[in-house]
């Protein structure tokens, strides 16, 4: 939804119908220099518990977010596979 800005419960509630409607699995991208949204942690967690969310692309740069999504899913039985970018060093 890179038209409109939602907050927290509206991106939770699009993601959910998305997931649900799909047949196959899904992976959840966030890009917020895009979108000019992030989606919160909380809600991928959430998220994360359905059945065919099996990955998430996170595009934010910034490490204490995926080091704290990597703590999430290694502390529970989430089945979410990580898809990490690191940025080029320069110099």
């Amino acid at each position: 939804p890179s038209y409109y800005q939602l907050n927290a419960a509206e991106m939770e509630a699009c993601l959910t119908h998305i997931a649900r409607g799909t047949p196959g699995q899904l992976l959840i991208y966030n890009i917020p220099l895009t979108t000019g949204m992030s989606i919160p942690l909380d809600v991928i967690d959430r998220l994360s518990a359905l059945a065919n969310v099996v990955g998430l692309k996170d595009s934010e740069n910034s490490l204490e977010r995926l080091e704290s999504v990597a703590d999430d899913a290694r502390a529970g039985d989430d089945h979410l596979a990580l898809c990490l970018l690191s940025r080029s060093r320069r110099g």
